[in-house]
């Protein structure tokens, strides 16, 4: 059974990788290599982050005889990464799972349901690993910073970290899981944690070249302050000065916390898994509240919305940057201003790609991309449900418009503040977003009628996977292109003329959507 269990985790992974569904597991060729290149891509990019990084450190830690410090931060650096990308996940896998409740009835052992999540997470824990391990491998090489023995103990201890890994983050898992059941927001507390954790990351990104230079300038003092953690040091050593004992200890570290996890973890996950503390019993007065047709299949899509993290956290990225923008330039106008002034291009050319920067944040918002798919094969009840189809479809657009439009246009009136655009431009700074917003939300549910996919095993997939998800992301993405690029080439064109057309353009689009979807979509959704 431990076997079964083992390869539908695999099986798992690879439609999640390929954007497959399991009823459709041949997809065409197309999809395929669609897929394929825009996963090789977010790879490529990410390791190739980390090799610029290791080439930054390498030869200045060569140079001072602090070889170990380079492999005890690139172990380091492979943890974090591991544990950030990985630990909602975890929880999610191991206590959130839809089919818990049904392998748990069956007679399989806990263990076997245990190991079998854990070997998925151990999966995606080595692909993040193999991010940092593959460029800080070759940068030491070049540099000559390894022995035969250190490539062995190098190998080694790097294979091993993701158990590390794996050991601390299913304890947070199992300690959040923990906390969250308590609560009756437990997918709201979940999202502005996964918030907390990817503005940390944009903030270390966004600072690291400064990083870098700190490093650098003061490699003594990171060293005495690594050099205190023993499991962290003995890596270090261990690659750069061939020591076995600190190979066996830190091999002994990782492993022994992966032991005592899956001990501690055995012991309490059919508790913890099949704890319901957090489930919220409404009162019968609340429960029978009346409203509308409208309001109520608004509720619903609001309610979905609230509680899918990863609904929340893919698609609300971008409201989330539109309110970061607008803090930014009413907190930040004096330092905003002063960079502005030291860019030589003319106040017509910065209001027009501002203009399309808010429009690139408003393309980032993909409410309506998946909320087809999120309805999964259940989607017969809101089909046989006594209401319009065009109701169903509105209010999809409804939830996108309401969580959409006031962030960006907060972003809009703060930029407009700052730079002051008058007459024809001003409009187009206030309207121009707007209507991309709303063209955002009938483009991604056009979209995600034609390729719908409800046949998922978590909601993760529905959000993330699906030729719809990628077809609105860079559709958009090369609709805004189209005025931007001519007005940058120089092609003589006015700025505020571009704008003015893109704005009506767009505004033909949305009635163009509007009226393809209440005519074809409704046909389209009831099909489904």
């Amino acid at each position: 059974m431990l076997k079964i269990l083992l390869r539908q985790r695999l099986e798992m992974l690879g439609v999640w990788f390929t954007g497959a569904m399991r009823k459709n597991k041949k997809q065409s060729n197309g999809k395929l290599i669609a897929f394929s290149l825009l996963m090789v891509y977010a790879l490529g990019a990410l390791g190739f982050l980390f090799w610029h990084i290791f080439d930054t450190l390498a030869q200045p830690f060569h140079m001072f005889g602090l070889d170990w410090l380079y492999f005890s931060l690139a172990a380091v650096m492979s943890f974090g990464l591991m544990f950030v990308g990985s630990v909602f996940t975890a929880k999610a896998q191991l206590y959130e799972a839809r089919d818990n409740d049904l392998l748990l009835s069956m007679p399989i052992k806990p263990s076997h349901i245990l190991l079998s999540r854990l070997f998925l997470l151990f999966v995606i824990n080595f692909v993040l690993d193999m991010l940092v391990a593959v460029p800080g491998l070759l940068v030491c090489s070049q540099y000559g910073m390894l022995s035969a023995w250190g490539w062995a103990a190098y190998i080694i201890l790097f294979l091993l970290l993701p158990l590390l890994t794996l050991a601390v983050g299913a304890l947070f898992a199992w300690l959040l899981s923990l906390a969250t059941a308590r609560v009756q927001r437990k997918s709201l507390v979940t999202t502005l944690l996964s918030f907390a954790f990817l503005g940390l990351y944009m903030y270390f990104s966004m600072n690291m070249n400064n990083l870098l230079l700190s490093v650098a300038a003061d490699a003594s003092g990171l060293a005495g302050s690594l050099g205190a953690v023993a499991p962290v040091y003995w890596i270090g050593i261990a690659i750069a000065d061939g020591s076995v004992p600190a190979l066996l200890g830190a091999a002994a570290v990782m492993l022994g916390a992966f032991a005592l996890m899956y001990a501690l973890l055995s012991a309490t996950f059919i508790k913890t898994a099949t704890d319901k503390r957090g489930t919220r019993v409404r009162p019968a007065a609340e429960a029978a509240s009346f409203g509308s047709a409208r309001s109520a299949l608004l509720r619903r899509e609001i309610a979905r919305f609230l509680n899918c993290p990863p609904y929340m956290l893919n698609a609300g990225l971008g409201s989330i940057m539109a309110l970061a923008a607008a803090v930014l330039l009413i907190v930040k106008r004096t330092d905003v201003m002063q960079l502005l002034a030291m860019i030589p291009e003319s106040a017509e050319l910065i209001n027009a790609l501002a203009v399309c920067a808010l429009c690139v944040m408003a393309s980032m918002a993909l409410y309506t991309t998946p909320s087809v798919a999120l309805e999964g094969k259940n989607i017969w009840i809101v089909q046989s449900l006594p209401v319009d189809c065009r109701e169903v479809l509105r209010a999809k657009l409804r939830l996108h418009n309401i969580f959409s439009i006031p962030p960006i246009a907060a972003a809009a009136v703060a930029a407009a503040v700052l730079l002051r655009p008058s007459g024809i431009m001003l409009v187009c700074f206030i309207v121009l977003p707007v209507l991309f917003c709303l063209f955002m939300g009938l483009f991604g549910l056009v979209e995600n009628l034609r390729h719908p996919a409800l046949d998922w095993t978590s909601e993760t997939q529905a959000v993330k996977s699906g030729v719809g998800v990628m077809i609105t992301m860079f559709g958009s993405w090369g609709l805004i292109a189209v005025p931007v690029l001519p007005v940058v080439l120089g092609a003589g064109l006015s700025p505020t003329a571009v704008a003015a057309a893109f704005t009506l353009v767009v505004a033909l689009l949305c009635a163009a959507l509007y009226r393809l979807l209440m005519s074809w979509g409704v046909r389209r959704f009831m099909s489904l």
